[in-house]
């Protein structure tokens, strides 16, 4: 017998009628986009994407690790995770490689839900709430949003729910298998090390030394990967370095510059690419108002000089090449910086409060629902609409519950999982506070397990008050 059990039969059932639902979704919408190309097998283009698929490319034919962009971040620019998996699929498919990731991040989603119904089942305790709520989870478009395109949002949703049911096994033995999930996480999305980092705290707390050591053992591939960076580049880069002052791309030190200074009072990772870019595009001064407006109006007096000398830096004819240009943008640093102080110093509230929680808000406001046919096509439609609300709910559900498990009394799994997405979220808002809505994506299961969880734990404790209540 294949299945021993109705849960599993039912619970693969689901599973199988949530992938193709969402395959079905992905095709359709992957048809609509010009930009998804037969030798793609649906796979959608985005701007990103070279910087994770092309250093994989070159590494199998020049056998180098680096983009085609110029400078040193070429080399650094995304952890090699995805990259290696991509690495993995041409070695194998050749020229169908994108059939491989396809497959592969199709399968992800799919086990996925096979992973989030065991997790409910552990921790619901009841067979038919967790296939209840594995069933929703299959339903909702927001969990498989990414899985057409080659970006690591494609994988890491799957990655964070292994972890989770890895971490979960508390027998007295080495486990391997967490020990290469977190190794594999760590080089898909560093950004995700809070995770480790807080469950090996808690291992060493609750004396489970060979889930800590799995865990410690687990940053030795990410230590290595960050040792070649600071070879390369002669420091440490943090997490995410794309900057470098040999690039000749847009990410030198006076693009990091501006960034900060922007952080003042820009939520919108979109606006402030806009603006940058029609920066470039601006030939009138027409146009340079225009880019100008994007930005408040109590700061546009302030803004407009530096503005003005980036603008002169874009359009150097040896931009990131001279020595007279790098001259320039040391003194362009220098400026920005003494206006972001400046700016700061006049709006603290606003840089300390305002920004982070709009940071916030634009967060919490966005559905998921990323594909262009819920975005273009089907906008409008009652049932997308109700999905919108019903996506935006159960994140901001989700988040809810992560609060209430962090301060409970008792500190525990869920708990960890909490505070985890917690610190993650407050980095976003206050540190990187230009954010994109698909930066939550890796979080989105764990939200849900949190909200499902958090539903069952309040319903018994309003019906145990009631029989309580009966009873006097």
């Amino acid at each position: 017998m294949i299945f021993k059990e109705r849960f599993n039969f039912i619970l693969f059932s689901i599973a199988l009628f949530g992938v193709v639902l969402s395959v079905v979704i992905q095709e359709y919408n992957s048809s609509l986009i010009s930009f998804s190309h037969e030798s793609r097998y649906g796979l959608i283009y985005t701007a990103d994407e070279p910087s994770y698929i092309q250093p994989a490319r070159n590494w199998l034919d020049q056998g180098v690790w680096k983009d085609n962009t110029e400078g040193n971040s070429s080399f650094f620019q995304r952890p090699p995770g995805y990259g290696l998996l991509y690495a993995l699929c041409e070695w194998i498919f050749g020229k169908n490689a994108y059939l491989g990731l396809k497959t592969i991040q199709i399968s992800a989603y799919f086990f996925s839900i096979l992973l989030m119904g065991q997790l409910l089942r552990s921790l619901l305790r009841k067979n038919d709430l967790a296939l209840i709520g594995t069933g929703f989870f299959a339903l909702l478009p927001i969990f498989h949003g990414f899985m057409y395109y080659p970006l690591t949002e494609g994988i890491t949703p799957f990655l964070v729910l292994l972890f989770c049911c890895r971490i979960l096994n508390k027998r007295e033995e080495f486990d391997l298998t967490l020990l290469l999930i977190t190794s594999f996480l760590l080089l898909v999305r560093p950004q995700l090390i809070v995770l480790p980092v807080l469950f090996f705290i808690y291992s060493l707390l609750k004396k489970r030394k060979f889930q800590a050591a799995a865990l410690i053992l687990s940053a030795i591939p990410f230590l290595i990967w960050s040792l070649r960076t600071v070879a390369i580049e002669g420091e440490w880069k943090g997490l995410h370095p794309i900057y470098s002052n040999t690039n000749v791309t847009i990410f030198r030190p006076s693009h990091e510059k501006l960034t900060e200074l922007f952080k003042v009072w820009e939520y919108d990772g979109e606006r402030f690419h806009s603006v940058v870019g029609g920066l470039k595009r601006a030939t009138s001064t027409t146009e340079f108002d225009q880019v100008l407006d994007n930005v408040p109006a109590e700061f546009r007096a302030l803004v407009k000089p530096v503005l003005m000398e980036y603008k002169s830096l874009l359009d150097h004819p040896m931009y990131g090449r001279s020595n007279e240009f790098k001259k320039l943008e040391e003194k362009f640093i220098v400026n920005t910086e003494n206006r972001r102080l400046e700016i700061i110093q006049k709006f603290r509230f606003q840089h300390h409060v305002v920004t982070p929680i709009r940071s916030a808000i634009y967060l919490l406001t966005k559905s998921q629902m990323n594909l262009y046919v819920f975005q273009a096509k089907w906008r409008g439609n009652w049932v997308i609409e109700f999905l919108r609300v019903i996506s935006i709910l159960v994140i901001n559900l989700g988040i809810l519950s992560a609060l209430i498990h962090t301060f409970k009394r008792k500190f525990d799994f869920l708990s960890l999982l909490g505070l985890s997405f917690l610190m993650y979220f407050f980095y976003l808002i206050y540190f990187q506070r230009m954010n994109e809505e698909r930066y939550l994506t890796p979080w989105l299961p764990v939200l849900f397990l949190l909200g499902v969880v958090q539903i069952k734990q309040t319903c018994s404790w309003i019906s145990s008050r009631r029989n309580n209540f009966n009873k006097c």
